[in-house]
């Protein structure tokens, strides 16, 4: 089966990066971007990402609020629990490559054109 996913959106925040016990670098993140409902308007769309290793560290070093942003991935759903004991689920994006863009951020992203950069793969590291 296959389950890709590509997104080119502008970041709602700085990446969050922090380190397992284990010393593994993971990067949270959220990309927006606007979806066309009709000729007058648009929704604002958001999707919370998931960084790990390399990437992680590329996309917190790299990346800050409001910059232009495409991510490849894979979607998975996260379930918890809320206070009430419900069951509760969210869908995250688990990036395995970025692309950086070339435009500013006045600019739409349809103006933009991606710059592809070798990703880096966690089977290339090695631990």
């Amino acid at each position: 089966m296959v389950n890709l996913t590509v997104i080119q959106g502008r970041l709602t925040r700085d990446p969050e990066l922090r380190t397992t016990n284990n010393g593994i670098s993971v990067a949270n993140f959220t990309i927006a971007w606007n979806r066309k409902i009709n000729d007058d308007n648009e929704k604002v769309l958001y999707m919370e990402c998931e960084a790990w290793r390399g990437t992680a560290e590329l996309v917190s070093k790299h990346y800050h609020k409001g910059q232009e942003i495409v991510v490849e991935g894979e979607l998975y759903t996260n379930t918890y629990q809320n206070e009430n004991g419900e069951n509760r689920h969210t869908i995250r994006l688990l990036v395995n490559q970025i692309h950086f863009t070339i435009g500013n951020k006045s600019q739409t992203s349809n103006d933009n054109t991606v710059q592809t950069f070798e990703p880096v793969s966690d089977s290339n590291l090695p631990f």
